[in-house]
């Protein structure tokens, strides 16, 4: 496993980032990444719009522009977290916009986001412990029909597991536990044909036609929004190209629970890693897709802005796998006391952004 392993990963974690969904314009489509010493890296794309990030510690970011009362609350969460994930930081927007600091349509959104996702792991739990019991010849409903309560189907379950133990070399509650932790990873994959409508599959399938879209729409374009689109998307027909293999694979596992609850036994870090790794490479993508969707039905101006902030919130896998490093710029004083019209900042494309802002700021909370 740990050989295949190798292969299907694009970038080594360290060099891995995950975008934090900033509403502040001037560090709208920052990313952060593990730094030396555990610390905790922001990159914070060029206000210009040009190539290349301002790169600075994460508790630093108050002292490169003043923070709005949402990005307030989000960094403290951030700060206080032991790890910064696309999982954690999902978490950390969601207790954020639950709490009201995005109003309360996103509130409602979170909140409901939030619930389905524990309803899928939930049920993801519960499916992956019924295949389990299938491999000693007991299904679903005789399970229901000799137990009847919740609670006695659960004794039950767990009582039928032992049969389990000897093959897999833990007890019925190691067993229940175990399952348990790798469902929190796996609901996000679900198992291949699933109506579920997990996470990662969902998302997948909506990159090609994006990429289609984004591909007409530049036809009509020249220049830089036509170079762009481009990026756009060859991005996402690269991370749809880089994310398919792995969700097959991680639902060929999902076929064999006795095997991967022996595997997760053996080496759990292998396991997580293979489950977590389409989150990162998908990282950014539902808020992108949401933004285009929106654009969609607006007039040439604001789809051109929506392009603009697409192309800021873009992934960096595809690049740091190409180029092998971000292109990083110094930070000084002037940055930060410029007072040199920045980009979404003049009065055309800033009037165009502002409606924007408020509305992806609404929309990440849906998709967090």
């Amino acid at each position: 496993m740990s050989k295949d392993h190798d292969k299907s990963r694009p970038l080594p974690h360290t060099e891995r980032t995950v975008g934090i969904p900033f509403t502040t314009p001037l560090i709208s489509g920052a990313k952060a990444r593990l730094a030396k010493g555990g610390a905790v890296e922001l990159l914070v794309p060029n206000p210009s719009g040009a190539r290349g990030y301002y790169v600075m510690d994460l508790r630093a970011t108050r002292e490169f522009c003043q923070l709005s009362v949402h990005d307030e609350v989000l960094l403290e969460n951030l700060l206080s977290v032991d790890a910064v994930t696309p999982a954690t930081v999902r978490r950390c927007a969601r207790n954020v916009a639950i709490a009201g600091s995005a109003g309360r349509d996103a509130a409602a959104a979170a909140k409901k986001a939030a619930e389905r996702d524990d309803g899928i792991v939930n049920l993801t739990n519960y499916l992956m412990l019924m295949r389990l019991l299938r491999k000693v010849g007991i299904d679903e409903k005789e399970l229901h029909r000799s137990a009847g309560e919740d609670k006695a189907v659960q004794n039950e379950i767990k009582r039928r597991l032992v049969a389990l133990t000897p093959k897999i070399g833990l007890t019925a509650d190691e067993v229940i536990d175990t399952v348990g932790d790798i469902a929190f990873y796996a609901s996000a994959i679900g198992f291949a044909g699933s109506e579920l409508g997990n996470r990662h599959p969902v998302v997948l399938e909506q990159l090609r036609p994006f990429a289609q879209a984004i591909t007409r729409w530049s036809a009509l374009e020249s220049g830089d929004n036509k170079e762009r689109a481009q990026q756009i998307a060859d991005c996402a027909d690269w991370t749809h190209r880089e994310v398919a293999p792995l969700i097959v694979d991680c639902q060929t596992r999902l076929e064999d629970i006795t095997e991967l609850v022996r595997t997760w036994r053996d080496g759990r870090d292998d396991v997580r890693e293979r489950f977590a790794l389409p989150d990162w490479l998908l990282d950014g993508w539902p808020e992108i897709l949401a933004i285009w969707q929106a654009a969609a039905g607006e007039d040439r101006p604001m789809q051109r802005a929506a392009i603009a902030q697409i192309h800021r919130l873009l992934p960096l896998d595809k690049a740091l796998a190409e180029e092998g490093k971000v292109e990083v710029l110094r930070l000084d004083a002037s940055v930060q006391r410029s007072r040199s019209v920045k980009l979404h900042e003049d009065w055309k494309s800033g009037s165009m952004m502002a409606g924007m802002r408020a509305r992806a700021e609404a929309l990440r909370a849906g998709v967090a």
